[in-house]
């Protein structure tokens, strides 16, 4: 199964949990994207989004970060994100653009960049709009968007992006992934995993056994 898209994908905590929600992760993607288990006998691990192999050279986003960080002299522009964080702005931009004008307000714009993790503050967003702004509208135009959340990402260290998934993960805050921890976000996004699958998949990567994935674990599983 794919992670599923549209709305759904960046409906989180970051969007003020809607009814009906699923989990998502905004820029960095979805917790996990697997393939759908009745048309593979071999379920991809949610954890990792490949048959067994973790996603090596993506960010999470499970549709990711990018495993490189924009220096100092910003040498990468926003045309070096990843086709899936590329989609997500776009699908941001869609979602929170409420009145379909084909730009941003204040509220649109701070709520689209919590949607793809980004908190910023209201002085923040105030700049932001003011800093692109031209013609004295102070709304916020797709390319305009695409531009400063496309740096912003560029700009992220990639092992916080890692931390930051798995605190998305760790819901109950055990500092560990657990088989409870993956069922919900199994049911989340509405697959039917056995309780033998999800197991397995924990097990996968639990490298010290003790039927869990902690954070070391994880880093290990995003970086390898």
């Amino acid at each position: 199964m794919s992670f599923p898209r549209k709305q759904q994908p960046l409906d989180h905590q970051y969007t003020q949990n809607q009814p009906g929600s699923q989990i998502g992760v905004g820029v960095t993607g979805a917790p996990f994207s697997t393939s759908t288990p009745a048309a593979n006998n071999n379920p991809t691990n949610p954890l990792v989004g490949t048959q067994g192999n973790p996603k090596r050279g993506t960010s999470l986003g499970f549709g990711g970060v990018n495993n490189h960080k924009n220096p100092a002299n910003n040498s990468y522009t926003p045309d070096d994100l990843l086709e899936e964080q590329k989609n997500e702005i776009r699908e941001a931009f869609s979602i929170f653009d409420m009145n379909a004008d084909g730009c941003l307000d204040f509220h649109e714009t701070k709520v689209a960049f919590k949607a793809l993790g980004f908190e910023l503050s209201k002085r923040e967003v105030l700049n932001l709009i003011h800093e692109y702004d031209t013609d004295g509208t102070n709304l916020l135009t797709y390319d305009n968007f695409y531009q400063s959340v496309g740096e912003m990402i560029l700009n992220r260290d990639p092992l916080e992006e890692i931390r930051r998934a798995f605190k998305l993960f760790d819901e109950d805050k055990t500092g560990k992934i657990s088989l409870r921890n993956l069922r919900k976000i199994s049911k989340d996004l509405g697959e039917n995993l056995t309780e033998e699958e999800l197991r397995a998949m924990i097990d996968e990567f639990d490298l010290d056994e003790d039927g869990e994935i902690n954070e070391e674990e994880f880093i290990r599983i995003c970086t390898e």
